[in-house]
């Protein structure tokens, strides 16, 4: 079959699917599509940003090719369409959609665990690892390589992508009509996808590039950007710019949006949880410790944001004369745990030696793991938490220093690593700190601090029984808002109104510590059902 019959058909085998209720290809893909299938390249490379349908295109496409496409196989071989993603996982996405759009066609398949073939022609939908292993022993009749710019390898962190596409190559070699797919949102600017964009069209691949909206219009811009208020970010996600490889975490007014004027350290909230976190040195660097905690803040619209709040930090700097004990910074660790009660949180950085020495002080000691994908989500909250100004600093010049200075390293495969610049006197200690506050285990699953309790009492007056019905319910005070919140712990209050709380099946986390306490009041034991 002839490359525009395979055009034509595909937009039939649209058609047909979109009756179905499948999403039909935008303006964009059929441009896009009706000039890779009615050319001679072999390589299409396309730059779209999030949710601008690429999968989805991609499982539409690999059906069409399976079905109609110009290619054949020798008798006792199969023709293999790989899909190789992120992960295993996200590729098995794709045989579900598969499998769903052959259904709709009335397609007759086998279905095993990691691929579909087709009963009418010798064809597999497969899925294959983004990794050298995963790409031998088959005959490509179509590749499709998706988030190519983000795929990493478990072990190393790199972006195998070259490498990976370059194994792929021979697997079409015995298939004169193969193509291959690389389709990706951008990230560096540095990575493999990249330089293919880079290169343009030329005689072996054909580029093609479109924001969200343009490969998708039922998105719209003004939508992309209320889902993504970083400028920056939304310009990699969703209008389709590459990042530059290195960068700054933040700019100044963001920064500065952040501060407290004037305040280097805040009170403990009465009742407060917070988490310590710490930096160890004992050689040029500096000891940092920092407590942290959650509170809600009123917006200017009235809504209310959880923001990651910065009570209290401590620099111990080394001088040319005097280099930081152990014993000295534990010390400074403690009082500060002593101040803001909570876990300690640190990396594995000199963990053995000062872990020990913390739990021996009766404090609770956590090793967080400095793995790729750990730091790489701490990057990811604070850049969003300073952009957004959910983050209260503190008004210290040597965070503001080390923030600002900090170099935001994207990596192929989407790590990302931040650290201080190459030059005399730069620290990144600070910054440190604040990323283990961004961790996934650390701030995130405190309760939220109280700035002020309300207490509001309604009196009702029941005639028939003669009685006087008193309603007290609390509150916390944010700005010029009232957020309802449960009342005091232990206090009488709270005891009715955990009894009222477990009648109607409603739980929290102190509901489930006060039943502990208290199990005759605790319905899902045994003895109480009876």
């Amino acid at each position: 079959m002839s490359a525009p019959d395979f055009f034509a058909r595909l937009v039939q085998l649209d058609a047909q699917l979109a009756a179905h209720g499948f999403p039909a290809l935008s303006p964009f893909w059929r441009r896009t599509l009706r000039a890779f299938f009615r050319g001679k390249r072999r390589r299409l490379v396309v730059r779209v940003g999030r949710r601008g349908g690429k999968s989805t295109t991609a499982a539409k496409l690999a059906v069409a090719w399976a079905l109609f496409g110009d290619w054949t196989v020798p008798p006792g071989d199969v023709g293999t369409i790989p899909f190789l993603s992120v992960d295993r996982t996200e590729a098995a996405q794709r045989l579900r959609t598969i499998a769903a759009m052959l259904d709709a066609l009335g397609e007759p398949y086998a279905r095993r665990a990691e691929e579909i073939e087709l009963t009418s022609r010798p064809a597999v939908f497969r899925v294959a690892s983004a990794s050298l292993g995963g790409v031998v022993g088959f005959t490509s009749i179509l590749v499709v390589a998706d988030e190519v710019a983000r795929w990493r390898d478990t072990e190393t962190g790199a972006n195998p992508a070259r490498e990976v596409v370059a194994s792929l190559a021979p697997t079409m070699a015995t298939q004169p009509g193969a193509r291959m797919l690389l389709v990706s949102s951008p990230w560096s600017t540095s990575d493999y996808h990249a330089e293919a964009v880079a290169r343009g069209n030329d005689a072996h691949q054909q580029v093609a590039c479109a924001p969200s909206w343009v490969a998708n219009p039922t998105l719209t811009e003004a939508a992309t950007r209320a889902l993504e208020p970083d400028a920056r970010i939304w310009a990699r996600e969703y209008l389709a710019q590459p990042s530059d490889a290195v960068a700054s975490i933040c700019s100044a007014d963001e920064y500065d949006a952040c501060v407290s004027p004037g305040i280097t350290r805040r009170e403990a909230p009465a009742g407060g949880r917070f988490v310590i976190l710490t930096d160890p040195a004992m050689r040029g660097d500096y000891w940092v410790t920092m407590a942290c905690g959650r509170e809600l803040r009123a917006r200017d619209d009235g809504q209310l944001d959880d923001e990651l709040v910065v009570y209290a930090l401590s620099i111990l700097r080394p001088t040319f004369l005097h280099k930081i004990t152990l014993d000295e910074g534990i010390a400074d660790v403690a009082a500060m745990a002593r101040a803001f009660p909570g876990a300690i949180y640190s990396d594995s950085h000199y963990a053995d030696a000062t872990g020990p020495e913390l739990v021996k002080r009766g404090l609770r000691f956590v090793e967080l793991k400095n793995t790729p994908a750990a730091m790489s989500g701490r990057i990811a909250s604070l850049q969003v938490r300073l952009t957004s100004r959910r983050v209260a600093l503190l008004d210290e010049p040597e965070m503001r220093r080390e923030v600002l200075g900090a170099q935001l390293q994207l990596h192929a495969g989407g790590r990302m690593t931040l650290r201080a610049p190459e030059r005399r006197g730069m620290h990144d200690d600070v910054v440190s700190c604040l990323l283990l506050a961004c961790d996934e285990t650390t701030v995130a699953k405190l309760p939220v601090n109280d700035s002020e309790v309300v207490v509001r009492s309604d009196v009702a007056w029941h005639a028939d029984t003669r009685s006087l019905d008193v309603d007290v319910r609390y509150y916390t005070r944010v700005g010029a808002h009232l957020v309802p919140r449960e009342p005091p712990y232990g206090s009488p209050a709270y005891e009715a109104w955990a009894l009222r709380m477990i009648a109607e099946g409603a739980w929290t986390p102190s509901l489930h510590r006060w039943v502990r306490e208290h199990p005759e009041h605790d319905p899902r034991l045994p003895e109480r059902r009876t």
